[in-house]
């Protein structure tokens, strides 16, 4: 197999865990482990890291499907590449005669169709479970990805309680998750050229007996590490910044599903946020007729 077979190296040693010797997987370990730093290294590094030896370190690169150690390395590159490189390395100006909007339109279906047929029912089942058995709720995403988390934030505050949308201010991440950990939920939008705020909020989780769930590119956000589970969409869109079209298909089937199952609790939860506007409607009004009636 190729180092330009586009199936992430992650991905593929995931894919082969159960194939590997226990040595060989105790290589797999400390490369996932310490990625992309690790397989970089030398093979005997690599052994001494896994405690194994460096012929099973080559022997674990054939058997996930390399060439060979130096083929490995080479794949292990590319992604590094792929996953730092610029919107304007990435733009591609569509053919001659092409128009940008038609380009555009067919990029962006292709992206829906590529994310759907890479989502599994089973996938959104487990989602919608954490989501609904969590205490609280925390959503967060980058720079450009924050649009998207606020839009599974939206949604989700019309389903439960205690769903918060994290970002750097009015207090550091790091303020605002000190306390959360224990039967709590994180879900992270991380794409390539990685915020590693969103490392530490997964990490944080899952050492703090909290979960996450994380929504990445086929590069794989090291924040998936930490993760219970993980979705994984394509982003190469058309234009200077990757699309998250893949990104809100997914959130549109995991509103829909939790509307399915569990539409007693929405009902309830939508009476509630009701009352609530209404209430602040009515208190709004009384303020200005208040302030009428003082004003000459």
């Amino acid at each position: 197999m190729s180092s330009h077979d586009p199936i992430p190296v992650r991905n593929r040693i995931y894919g082969h865990l159960e194939e590997l010797t226990p040595a060989e997987r105790r290589v797999a370990h400390a490369i996932l482990g310490n990625y992309p730093m690790l397989p970089l290294r030398s093979a005997a590094v690599m052994a001494a890291e896994s405690e194994t030896s460096p012929a099973t370190v080559v022997r674990f690169a054939t058997k996930i499907g390399f060439d060979g150690l130096p083929d490995f390395r080479a794949a292990v590159r590319s992604e590094l590449e792929g996953s730092t490189q610029s919107p304007f390395a990435l733009y591609q100006a569509p053919a001659e005669g092409v128009s940008a909007s038609v380009a555009a339109a067919k990029s962006v279906l292709s992206l829906i169709t590529d994310a759907m047929q890479r989502l599994k029912p089973e996938q959104i089942d487990e989602a919608a479970t954490l989501i609904l058995g969590a205490k609280r709720v925390w959503v967060a995403g980058g720079r450009f990805s924050h649009g998207v988390a606020h839009t599974l934030f939206a949604h989700l505050n019309l389903f439960r309680p205690g769903v918060r949308l994290l970002a750097p201010w009015p207090a550091p991440v790091a303020d605002q998750i000190a306390h959360a950990g224990r039967d709590e939920l994180a879900i992270v939008f991380d794409f390539r050229r990685y915020d590693p705020t969103a490392e530490f909020i997964t990490a944080h989780f899952a050492g703090s007996r909290g979960r996450s769930i994380v929504v990445t590119d086929p590069y794989l956000s090291r924040a998936a590490q930490h993760a219970a589970l993980t979705f994984v969409v394509p982003i190469e869109g058309f234009g200077l910044v990757d699309s998250y079209a893949g990104a809100l298909a997914v959130i549109d089937v995991l509103v829909a599903n939790l509307v399915a199952k569990n539409e007693r609790l929405i009902t309830q939860r939508s009476a509630a946020i009701e009352r609530s506007r209404e209430h602040a409607m009515s208190v709004m009004e009384e303020a200005l007729d208040r302030t009428d009636h003082v004003l000459p």
